[in-house]
């Protein structure tokens, strides 16, 4: 399944009712039958996914039923117009009842939206009956909007035949109750790549500088994480020594020192990655080799004796942390 990209959104983590439907307060077909909340698209971009905060009113009665989330066009007074571009449903009486809601999804097949264009996200219960024995859909929003809120739309709610804003009064100050969504676009899958030193490459340095890639490019996100292992036997890396470094941001790691320090040794490195929307995938893993020195041929020629026949051996060499490091020959 392809993953979904985030792409206009409004949310916080505290929540208060911003609007509820139906509302009938009055018995005999409720004056407020649907709800919407205007955002203004910023990018062009298909949506495939709405994502809600959600809550059903703890009455007990008749169950709500089916719920339709719709994306509309507006008019000219930002208000719902004409039907709608796309839609999709859910179980109204699956939704819980905590004061604090949960995330709703819903998918829709994808609809074109344009960039700087307001649409209008649409609630309907078109199940709940049309009396006062019905439960109450309500959708949160977040105390920010005491403080300005959201500024590219507006809550909104059908009332007696006439789109309207939605206005509430806290402490006899009026704000817009602006809701909790996000909208989203089914996208592609992005995998780490392209290494450096080389998939299975020899003669690399004991202090390497390791390199990656996200499809080819330089390009990442912003909550693109990688986390580096590497050691001498390849999967499964499931030894916390094989961690190198976590939640680390950019696309490369200098290794000060492989340790122990061994040359013409294979060692096996991969990125394992976390982004914020689930599509970037973990590379595959890795292997290089690191250099060996070869000692001088032994003197006097293919069949050596005498005094000359002698074999100079090397080993590497190196201080770090007040400790001598060698290599075992």
């Amino acid at each position: 399944m392809a993953p979904f990209v985030l792409k206009d959104s409004h949310y916080d983590t505290e929540y208060f009712v911003a609007a509820a439907v139906p509302i009938n307060p009055l018995g005999g077909g409720g004056p407020v039958t649907a709800i919407a909340q205007t955002f203004i698209a910023g990018s062009n971009y298909d949506l495939t996914r709405v994502t809600l905060r959600l809550q059903l009113s703890n009455l007990g009665r008749t169950d709500i039923g089916l719920i339709e989330v719709g994306i509309y066009s507006v008019d000219g007074n930002s208000f719902p117009v004409g039907s709608a571009l796309s839609s999709g449903q859910t179980d109204g009486d699956a939704i819980t009842t905590s004061a604090n809601g949960e995330d709703v999804n819903i998918v829709m097949p994808a609809v074109s939206l344009t960039s700087g264009t307001t649409y209008a996200i649409v609630i309907n219960t078109p199940e709940a009956l049309a009396d006062n024995t019905f439960e109450q859909l309500k959708t949160l929003g977040s105390f920010d909007e005491i403080d300005g809120g959201y500024s590219n739309g507006t809550s909104q709610q059908f009332e007696n035949e006439i789109w309207e804003e939605r206005i509430v009064d806290i402490g006899g100050t009026p704000f817009l109750s602006d809701w909790y969504f996000k909208t989203w676009k089914e996208g592609d899958f992005r995998q780490v790549d392209t290494p450096t030193p080389a998939d299975t490459d020899t003669g690399i340095s004991v202090t390497p500088l390791l390199k990656w890639q996200i499809n080819g490019t330089s390009d990442t996100e912003d909550n693109d994480f990688f986390f580096i292992y590497l050691n001498k036997t390849g999967l499964p890396f499931t030894d916390e020594d094989d961690l190198l470094v976590g939640w680390r941001t950019s696309l490369e790691l200098q290794i000060l020192f492989l340790s122990p320090p061994s040359i013409g040794v294979t060692y096996y490195w991969q990125v394992q990655a976390i982004s914020e929307n689930g599509d970037l995938l973990d590379s595959p893993v890795w292997s290089f080799t690191t250099s060996v020195i070869n000692p001088p041929a032994p003197s006097g020629g293919a069949n050596p004796n005498g005094l000359n026949n002698m074999i100079t051996m090397q080993r590497l060499v190196a201080a770090a942390k007040d400790s001598i490091f060698y290599e075992d020959i």
